[in-house]
């Protein structure tokens, strides 16, 4: 029977719906639209018209194949990252509204700098780069990414977005020291991969077979990457530049460090924005004291999630949180008062939303 393709598109989106698929508008309307060849502005204007039956076989096959568990941009073969346009293959990972809040920190921060260089390091499709380079006109960027076909999509997005006169992509290894012929960078950004090995297995199927493994394995522990950007990537730094780190393993975390004269020593600071869930609080644990071991080794503070119990807080030295939530409502718990008041997920819990900043001090 013949359907329109307002109805076919309704249709799919129920049938997403059904399947318990959050952002079923959205990807209902990118299958209908590539599956039928339509812009989003063509299957508005041509809602009532009559879809032909093989137009329709197409949209519904990419359906099945979707619900099987293969994301819809490696369907449609793009995606949008920071209001830009991407093209997205198997081998590079798909964006995510968690590295949006790194690139949001980063331009924030690189629009206060004047004529700069910006290194994206393990740059995959080139999105974080690319949005900086598409919000700071004065900012010349460099994709660093070692996958040759990751490199192939990050050339793509470059010629797409009408970015080749700042934007370089180049193969760049984030595991070993940089050549020196790469220069300094007032600011390097790097969402690296970060899963730890074995947990690779236990991820989503949407993930674990279809998203590219190199750029997901970060190691045994799923801190290779963090070690080797830190210990081998900071000479690249100008003289006050700054390292920005996400840590999507947690949700959305950055590693600040600043650069403190010609010698390159880091500063004693971090700013993180952590958010998600522990599932295995032990295990979570034992990382999170291995990264205050290698932290403190850098002369770094500590990475923290605020929602543990105080008593582990104070088994790791914290001696302050400062909790800086999204509508900017502020919670400061000294040591005395932690102790006093119990858990501090509960404190928390109660008195902030969801999206929360956190600043650790040692």
């Amino acid at each position: 029977m013949a359907t329109t393709y307002n109805n076919l598109y309704l249709d799919i989106r129920q049938q997403l719906r059904r399947a318990g698929i959050e952002e079923a508008t959205l990807e209902a309307r990118e299958l209908v639209c590539f599956g039928t060849n339509k812009s989003r502005e063509e299957l508005a204007r041509d809602g009532g018209l009559y879809a032909s039956p093989d137009l329709e076989h197409r949209v519904r096959d990419l359906v099945r194949r979707h619900l099987e568990g293969e994301p819809v941009a490696y369907l449609i073969g793009e995606w949008e990252f920071y209001g830009l346009p991407l093209d997205i293959s198997r081998d590079v990972l798909i964006p995510r509204p968690d590295t949006e809040v790194l690139a949001e920190q980063a331009i924030g921060y690189i629009k206060t700098l004047g004529e700069c260089r910006v290194l994206d390091l393990c740059a995959g499709s080139g999105c974080i780069g690319l949005a900086v380079a598409a919000q700071v006109p004065q900012a010349r960027v460099v994709l660093g990414e070692w996958s040759d076909g990751a490199l192939k999509i990050c050339r793509q997005n470059v010629r797409r977005n009408s970015l080749t006169a700042r934007v370089v992509p180049m193969q760049a290894d984030a595991r070993e020291k940089p050549e020196k012929s790469l220069g300094e960078f007032q600011c390097i950004v790097s969402n690296p991969p970060y899963i730890p090995r074995a947990d690779i297995e236990t991820l989503d199927t949407s993930v674990k077979d279809y998203e590219p493994h190199l750029a997901l394995d970060g190691g045994e522990d799923g801190l290779d990457f963090y070690r080797s950007i830190s210990e081998k990537w900071k000479e690249a730094l100008a003289p006050g530049g700054r390292l920005m780190n996400c840590d999507a393993n947690y949700g959305a975390a950055f590693l600040e460090a600043d650069r403190a004269g010609e010698a390159g020593e880091l500063e004693e600071s971090v700013h993180a924005a952590l958010s998600g869930r522990y599932e295995h609080p032990a295990q979570s644990l034992e990382m999170l004291r291995e990264r205050n071991d290698i932290a403190s080794q850098l002369g770094i503070s500590s990475l923290i999630r605020p929602q543990w119990d105080v008593d582990i807080l104070i088994s790791l030295g914290m001696k302050s949180i400062t909790v800086d939530t999204n509508i900017n409502r502020k919670i400061i718990l000294d040591e005395e008062r932690k102790r006093a008041e119990g858990s501090l997920k509960e404190k928390l819990w109660m008195n902030t939303s969801p999206l929360f900043m956190v600043l650790a001090e040692k």
